[in-house]
């Protein structure tokens, strides 16, 4: 623990963090706490959690960061924005494991706006700032006259407008289809599955998806039960060890909806 930061440390490497998120500027760096600002508005941000984390783990900084990095991303947006229509081309749905709402209660954050999925897993709205996004929550759909049902058709919208990161490889069996971005969605584009039509024209058997975190999904056919059991092993191993986890359950496509 001798070359472990200490709390002024860990807050100038938070600050570091934060620095180059769009739309944030660090104005004062205290002991385990940072005054920035963001979106125009300013906010203390408190860091002992993080660091006690820390301390239970150093290895583990980078994925603190990170953790600290999507943390922010729960800031509401600007609450001078009382006109949603403004706001629409931005919003994205978010696949999101369902224990986050526990950390927005525990954090005593305004409740996020979301529908269920299936499993463990829940559709979270957000508007997206190119390298960060806020989480819309109740209060923003109060302010804004919309229902959650308006949020969800828009975002759905934007999110089929979106390129797809998909990739066939291999042949016959042994196919699969990989998607893998920096944007935040790779995962969240379980929720088209008319996107897998290329993938199931492939394969024998039923498509398997797994979505270990938000920024990659795998499928493949479930014709080879070693593969499956292989894809399954890393998808569970990938959820609990990298940035963002999701899920380690799997989905699979029938009659074109996933279940």
């Amino acid at each position: 623990m001798s070359d472990a930061l200490q709390p002024l440390d860990f807050s100038h490497a938070a600050a570091a963090a934060l620095s180059d998120l769009p739309g944030v500027e660090v104005q004062d760096i205290g002991i385990l706490e940072l005054q920035i600002e963001a979106s125009g508005r300013g906010v203390r941000v408190q860091l002992s959690n993080f660091y006690d984390t820390y301390q239970a783990n150093p290895a583990a900084l980078p994925a603190i960061l990170d953790a600290l990095r999507e943390a922010l991303g729960h800031l509401p947006p600007d609450p001078q924005q009382t006109d949603g229509s403004q706001l629409v081309d931005r919003l994205l749905p978010m696949l999101k494991p369902i224990t986050l709402l526990h950390d927005v209660r525990e954090r005593n954050l305004p409740m996020i706006a979301y529908r269920l999925f299936m499993e463990d897993v829940i559709i979270t709205y957000v508007i997206d700032e190119s390298g960060s996004v806020a989480f819309v929550n109740e209060q923003h759909l109060q302010t804004w006259g919309m229902t959650e049902n308006t949020v969800h058709d828009h975002a759905m919208r934007n999110l089929r407008a979106r390129p797809d990161p998909f990739k066939i490889m291999g042949s016959g069996a042994r196919s699969l289809l990989v998607g893998a971005s920096e944007d935040g969605y790779a995962a969240t584009r379980l929720l088209l599955p008319e996107r897998f039509a290329a993938l199931q024209a492939r394969l024998r058997g039923n498509i398997v998806i797994g979505i270990p975190n938000r920024d990659f999904l795998i499928a493949i056919g479930d014709d080879d039960p070693l593969i499956v059991r292989q894809v399954a092993a890393q998808v569970e191993a990938d959820a609990q060890s990298k940035p963002y986890g999701i899920t380690s359950q799997l989905f699979t496509l029938r009659d074109g909806t996933i279940q």
